[in-house]
């Protein structure tokens, strides 16, 4: 560990500016629409170079750079760029690029004699002008044409891109993709009709009666929704008997949480042989795509 001391100007942008140029130069080589491949070495030393062809796995692999000032440049333009990650998703190397146009840009300008908050001033009042011109010139994909032209543009694959594209032109924004390894050399999928969220169950394995089991079928099952708390066994019994009534045995509960009353209810329901079929699971949060569920 270096002796800590105070750095002032000019080391201390020029050590913030190399450290920012390291790390978006690493990053430049992956932006599109025809991006390379980084090579990284393991930490190991006695493994191959990683190869990366994304913006964000990269800044994530580089930890520390020698200088100790030229770090914490890198360093705080890759915090910004997990950020992106992070929230978007993609972006990554257009953000390094511009990050490192406006820095330099910046620097050169305060250097002549520019006023630092008046460049601030400008590139805070410009933001909005151009994320408006952005919004304007953005063109919706639509059809599973586009759809499969943008996935080439990621993976380089065309059988995979078209296979991708007819996935979310018939899934959907929302939709639930689960990709799952196989040995085949073939592309294959499945298409599950439904709605899915992430959830817990509100009766366990042994209260459906079927221990050994983990996934339930109903078919042709009621759905209840309840936006309240279930409490009183009475109002379920009720509710119960009308199914009875109605020759309906298999029901999905959606609700909030069940008293323990309602679910011995539910429980003993389970275990009667040729009667009920019940499965109770928590309502959706409150997220977008939760909601989207319902």
């Amino acid at each position: 560990m270096g002796i800590p001391k105070v750095v002032f100007q000019p080391e201390t942008h020029q050590g913030m500016q190399g450290g920012i140029n390291q790390l978006a130069e690493a990053i430049r080589p992956t932006l599109g629409p025809l991006s390379r491949i980084v090579a990284i070495n393991s930490l190991g030393g006695d493994k191959a170079p990683e190869l990366l062809d994304s913006g964000g796995i990269i800044a994530r692999r580089i930890i520390e750079l020698p200088h100790r000032t030229a770090d914490m440049g890198a360093m705080y333009l890759r915090h910004i760029l997990w950020q992106v990650q992070e929230e978007v998703g993609d972006g990554v190397a257009t953000t390094a690029v511009l990050f490192q146009t406006i820095y330099n840009e910046g620097v050169h300008y305060i250097a002549a004699g520019g006023n630092a908050m008046i460049l601030r001033h400008h590139l805070e009042s410009g933001l909005g002008l151009i994320l408006e011109e952005i919004n304007r010139m953005t063109v919706p994909l639509t059809g599973p044409n586009q759809l499969v032209r943008m996935a080439e543009s990621v993976c380089y694959d065309p059988p995979l891109a078209k296979t991708l594209g007819e996935i979310f032109d018939l899934i959907g924004e929302y939709g639930r993709l689960e990709i799952r390894t196989d040995y085949s050399p073939e592309i294959n999928r499945e298409y599950v009709e439904g709605s899915y969220w992430d959830s817990n169950s509100l009766l366990t394995q042994t209260e459906y009666g079927l221990p050994s089991k983990v996934k339930r079928e109903l078919p042709n099952a009621s759905i209840l929704v309840s936006d309240f708390d279930l409490e009183a066994p009475s109002e379920m019994l009720v509710f119960l008997d009308k199914m009875h009534k109605a020759g309906l045995f298999n029901l999905i509960l959606i609700t909030k949480s069940l008293s323990a009353g309602v679910l011995a209810l539910l429980h003993q329901a389970n275990q009667e042989a040729n009667r009920f079929k019940i499965i109770a699971v928590k309502t959706p949060g409150t997220a977008f795509i939760d909601q989207t569920a319902l």
